[in-house]
């Protein structure tokens, strides 16, 4: 058993309730206060965290990181579908320095040129990045094989393999894929699995309730925890629920 993953909270997505203000003027109290649950839930429950920051617009930027510069110490990654915006990102860590608590996300052959942008990251001192392998393009095994050797090749070193789950009913099949990957690319191999429960959230509250959701949420989590070196536990405000599930499952397998 490989030891427990890194979970990591997504904030600033579109719809969340401290946004309701504007994406540039959110509520900082309350962005705040969902950093420092999530960080005080890893500490009580011995687990390690992330935060993933969505960004939509080049406005978002600057005072989504400042943010995050300010009130955490924990590692971050932040997402953005164009690469232009990626690398504006990246290229603003690099000014403020903060290139070692920075993850990239991400490079694939979803978005953009991976090789260019690769090359483009080793220069700004850059060195981490997650590789989607996306199921629109193929074997997850093959495009994470290309994706490395790319970012290998332009001297990045901290490279985690995101399996893009979709759909509920792959997730077997993609931990199992990410356990080759793992083995045979020497990379970390991780998921989404709120892509999947979220489809169904809808379906799942109307059978359950609110209380249904967070059960069948966190019982698929800690699956993917048996299997994942992290997590992507999707919006932030569910740590209440996804700490304690990830825990339970880790202190109770088998070594």
């Amino acid at each position: 058993m490989h030891e427990a993953p890194v979970l990591v909270g997504t904030i600033f997505y579109a719809g969340q309730k401290l946004l309701r203000g504007g994406r540039r003027s959110f509520d900082r109290k309350a962005a705040a206060e969902l950093v420092a649950r999530q960080e005080r839930l890893a500490e009580l429950t011995g687990l390690s965290c992330m935060l993933d920051l969505v960004l939509l617009s080049p406005g978002e930027v600057s005072p989504y990181i400042d943010f995050v510069a300010e009130v955490t110490e924990v590692p971050f990654a932040a997402g953005a579908a164009k690469s232009e915006l990626r690398l504006k990102a990246a290229r603003y860590v690099a000014e403020l320095g903060l290139q070692e608590r920075y993850l990239h996300s991400s490079l694939s052959f979803f978005s953009g040129d991976p090789a260019q942008e690769a090359g483009m990251l080793a220069e700004l001192g850059v060195r981490s990045t997650i590789l989607l392998a996306h199921p629109e393009y193929g074997s997850r095994l093959e495009q994470a094989k290309r994706l490395v050797e790319l970012a290998r090749t332009a001297g990045m070193r901290g490279l985690m393999a995101d399996l893009g789950v979709v759909h509920i009913g792959e997730l077997r099949e993609v931990l199992e894929e990410g356990r080759r990957i793992r083995h045979e690319l020497g990379v970390s191999v991780g998921c989404a699995p709120a892509n999947a429960t979220h489809m169904l959230r809808e379906k799942v509250e109307s059978l359950w309730g609110s209380s249904g959701f967070a059960g069948f949420d966190s019982a698929v989590h800690a699956l993917a925890a048996l299997h994942c070196d992290f997590v992507m536990y999707g919006a932030i405000e569910h740590a209440r629920w996804i700490f304690p599930a990830v825990a339970g499952v880790m202190l109770f397998s088998p070594p």
